[in-house]
Order: C-alpha cells, then sequence, then structure tokens
C-alpha cells in the first residue's frame, strides 16, 4: 500500500517499454509501480522481480479493480491501446499510453483480414479510422473525469515541429500552439 502522497502505478505489458517506464517511475519521487499483468504470468513475474513490484495481476480487469491503482501505463501493442484506455478510463484510471496513440492496424476489416487487405485500404481511410480511435480515447477519458496523457520519447518526430493536435481540458483542438498553464492544457497532476 502507498501512502496518501504516492501515486499508485499499474503497469500493463512487461517487455521493451515496460522495463523502460520502470527505469523512468523508478527516478520519480512520488510514484510507485504497485502491479503489473502481462500476457503471460512468467513475463508478470519476471518483469515484477526485476523492478519489485509486489503484485502480480492476472489480467486487466483485476489490475483495474485495484484500489491502490490510480493511473495506468498502456505498455501495450498498438491494436490494443484502444480497448483498454477505454476499459481504464471507466474503471476510473488515469492513463499513460505510448506513441503512436493510435494506429490503423485494420480494425475495421472483419476479423483475420490478411496483412493484403489491411495494407491495401487507402491512406485517407487509414487516417479517418486512426483518428476516430484516439477521438474515442480521449471522449472516454473526459467521460470518465480522468487523464489521458501521451508520452512520446523527445527524439519523437512528432515533436519536431507543431504538433497537429493536442488534449486541452479533455477536449482535441487543431491548435497548434503549444500548452501553457493558462491555455487550460493538462501536462501532470493526476491524483
Amino acid at each position: 500500500m502507498t501512502d496518501s502522497d504516492t501515486i499508485g502505478v499499474g503497469i500493463v505489458g512487461a517487455g521493451f517499454l515496460a522495463q523502460t517506464r520502470a527505469r523512468c517511475y523508478g527516478r520519480v519521487r512520488d510514484a510507485r509501480i504497485l502491479a503489473v499483468a502481462s500476457r503471460t504470468r512468467a513475463r508478470s513475474e519476471e518483469y515484477a522481480k526485476a523492478h519489485g513490484v509486489p503484485t502480480i495481476c492476472e489480467d486487466l480487469d483485476e489490475l483495474l479493480a485495484r484500489p491502490d491503482i490510480q493511473i495506468v501505463d498502456l505498455c501495450v501493442p498498438n491494436h490494443l491501446h484502444r480497448p483498454f484506455a477505454e476499459k481504464a478510463a471507466e474503471a476510473g484510471k488515469h492513463i499513460v499510453c505510448t506513441k503512436p496513440l493510435t494506429a490503423y492496424v485494420g480494425q475495421d476489416l472483419p476479423e483475420g483480414a490478411e496483412d493484403e487487405e489491411v495494407s491495401s485500404t487507402s491512406r485517407p481511410e487509414m487516417l479517418k479510422v486512426a483518428l476516430a480511435d484516439a477521438q474515442a480515447m480521449v471522449d472516454s477519458a473526459q467521460a470518465a473525469g480522468v487523464q489521458l496523457m501521451y508520452g512520446a520519447p523527445k527524439s519523437s518526430s512528432a515533436l519536431r515541429g507543431p504538433l497537429p493536435w493536442r488534449c486541452v481540458a479533455g477536449k482535441p483542438t487543431q491548435d497548434p500552439t503549444p500548452p501553457t498553464p493558462s491555455s487550460g492544457a493538462t501536462t501532470a497532476g493526476a491524483r
């Protein structure tokens, strides 16, 4: 259990990104990874042992049910970002999701669609589907009153120029102006 000044973090996934996140959270004074859930128990156990995580959850639902978890960090494949973010928001958890926030992976095609069918989808249609997924994630977080935080490394090409959209008070905007405290943009403080 954590004290009231510590943010409880739940990590979903135990791969490369989750390893990186553990090192990062280790440097944050007021946050502690309290639980991990991964595709296999063996991966979760290995992660927990390596990073001193006290609890292994069998699945996302078990992790989301924990009252000591305030933030869920999604270190999962791109096609899981939207459904996992929506579930986390419904559970009242703040969400950290890394780049890409969303991607086109054929999610509008019938299950089992071949790679050729996915790649033959027009670029405008891919963008439309990906933006709809991103909007759904933002809407879910806003409806639940939680923060959806997007993490991208400093070296990300998206950060070299104006961002095409950002989240201001839970609403996406096309304004490329960097967020400022007076603009209402949410950048931290998930308590």
